[in-house]
């Protein structure tokens, strides 16, 4: 058995364990529906499967933000939510002197946890290339990598949540025609939805949709979603309040990207944005952004005054060694780099006293000395 398979057969031993009922928690965009409702889709939902499914507050990335299970519960699974393994340590050990397990699985560029961390990127068996999104690394574990030979229609219903996560994941390289390597390692899922009539133009304008739910921070619609994918997967391609969210998000962002076009910031190679809005709005836009900056690396400065923070969000599709570059900069600074390997993300809170514009002035210098290096 190669590392790989044995990092998954052993995922798969920790999820069988895993006491049930589970609180699964997830992360908000597409790719954690997807992930979670193939979970629940497995498992099913009730006393001896999920008991329930819940995000994170929207937006925030910490471990107290991760809701702890009702006294119902026996397991806690934490999906797709990008944390360093290290950070899940205090929770893992608070959960376990309650008698609830914990289990980990993610697909992140992260710090290795422990044995509870599901993570073989983070674990140094594979790239993101292998693993580009949670809800494939969860179709494999569940199907013992299955890759959709001769599946029904239930089996179907499993690739296209697969799927959905890749595409949410890999939305501006598949939006704009920009190969990418995680893109081929779902190509044998991708013919499957095409043999199903399942178009990838379709699969993206799900894609976008759904992640419209945490846009307009309803937590009902994401939680409906992933009922609904559990329970038919299809129903997601056309799901009504998710569809309805996007009409409401469009307008902002348009409105959002058009103003970060007048005041943007060249460099050589990199190009620096900035909105302000409390809405979780960073990855619309960015992705947005980075569409326009081929060649270069687009960051986004994300103001959110409410939480007195600037989220540096940074992408580069087609020039990502350009990305890699931003990254070792701003780690030689000093700063928490999180994302994947085609996302650089950093949160920037603003020190006491320090107004919005003196932020974004330190914001951009940071960019500036980490494109010189």
């Amino acid at each position: 058995m190669s590392g790989a398979e044995g990092f998954l057969e052993n995922c798969r031993g920790l999820l069988s364990s895993l006491a049930r009922p589970v609180l699964v928690v997830h992360h908000w965009d597409v790719d954690g529906i997807a992930s979670a409702a193939l979970v629940a889709r497995s498992l099913g939902f009730g006393p001896t499967g999920v008991l329930e499914t819940r995000v994170p507050s929207i937006g925030e990335y910490r471990v107290d933000a991760i809701p702890r299970p009702p006294s119902g519960a026996r397991g806690l699974l934490v999906l797709d939510y990008g944390l360093p393994g290290p950070e899940y340590r205090g929770l893992v050990e608070e959960m376990e002197s309650r008698g609830t397990k914990v289990l980990v699985v993610d697909h992140h560029r992260v710090e290795y946890g422990g044995w509870w961390h599901c993570n073989p990127v983070a674990a140094g068996i594979g790239g993101e290339d292998e693993y580009p999104s949670c809800s494939l690394l969860a179709y494999r574990v569940l199907r013992r990598g299955d890759l959709g030979g001769g599946l029904g229609e239930e089996g179907v219903g499993d690739v296209l949540l697969a799927v959905l996560g890749v595409v949410g994941d890999l939305y501006p390289y598949m939006s704009s025609g920009i190969g990418h390597p995680g893109l081929r390692t779902a190509e044998p899922l991708l013919r499957v939805l095409e043999r199903a009539g399942v178009e990838r133009e379709k699969l993206l304008d799900a894609a976008d949709a759904l992640d419209s739910c945490y846009r307009v921070l309803d937590e009902n619609c994401i939680a409906g979603a992933v009922r609904a994918g559990a329970r038919d997967p299809f129903s997601l391609l056309e799901y009504r309040p998710a569809l309805s969210n996007r009409e409401r998000v469009e307008e902002t962002v348009e409105k959002l990207v058009e103003k970060a076009l007048e005041e943007a910031v060249e460099g050589k190679d990199y190009v620096v944005y900035h909105v302000e809005t409390d809405m979780p709005l960073t990855g619309a836009v960015g992705r947005r952004l980075a569409s326009m900056a081929r060649g270069r690396v687009a960051v986004l400065l994300h103001v959110q005054p409410g939480r007195r923070r600037i989220l540096l969000y940074a992408r580069s599709p087609g020039a990502e060694h350009l990305l890699e570059k931003l990254r070792r900069g701003l780690k030689s600074q000093g700063l928490e780099v999180r994302g994947k390997e085609s996302v650089v993300v950093v949160q920037l809170p603003l020190a006491q006293g320090e107004g919005l514009e003196e932020g974004l002035e330190r914001a951009r210098s940071l960019v500036e000395k980490a494109m010189r290096g």
